[in-house]
């Protein structure tokens, strides 16, 4: 483990790197016993863009903490343990239809590069998140999570858009 904490503050040398390679175990954990309520924070974290509202966030990098936590959750109950079955509907033709125009276009764009930072560091969230959703969320309880956490994200944007405009920032 100490060789792995390593190499990785050598490729990815940010001060919050051997915190997440210790929490890794725990993320494990949380992808195994809440994928619901995993996929509804990544969805509020990308949404609501929390790190941005509160910058003291910003260096945990939570977007990416979540949607990666996210993607583990789907793969691990969708295609390892199996105690989730995906559904395809017709609305989710329509999101495979718009995702295809939308990686197509990054091809064919005028600046590829930007392109390509738009789909990898925002669009795979939406898609995992949208699948997610649609695949995970079941029971009454977990649209009312999904509810109470789109809630609280948009008190949080919408204080600091308050304080923000008191202050005349």
């Amino acid at each position: 483990i100490t060789l792995l904490m390593a190499v990785t503050i050598v490729i990815y040398p940010e001060p919050v790197t051997p915190l997440a390679i210790a929490a890794l175990p725990v993320a494990a954990l949380l992808c195994y016993y809440f994928p619901v309520q995993i996929v509804i924070a990544a969805a509020a974290l990308s949404l609501f863009r929390l790190h941005e509202a509160y910058p003291v966030l910003a260096p945990l990098k939570l977007p990416l903490a979540f949607g990666t936590m996210a993607t583990g959750a789907i793969v691990l109950h969708l295609a390892i343990l199996r105690t989730t079955r995906p559904h395809w509907d017709r609305a989710l033709t329509y999101f495979a239809i718009l995702i295809f125009f939308v990686i197509l276009s990054a091809v064919f764009a005028l600046n590829p590069s930007l392109s390509y930072d738009f789909i990898t560091k925002l669009y795979w969230k939406m898609i995992i998140v949208t699948l997610g959703l649609a695949w995970l969320l079941r029971k009454p309880e977990h649209f009312q999570f999904a509810a109470s956490m789109f809630v609280l994200g948009g008190v949080a944007v919408s204080l600091v858009a308050i304080y923000n405009w008191m202050n005349g920032i």
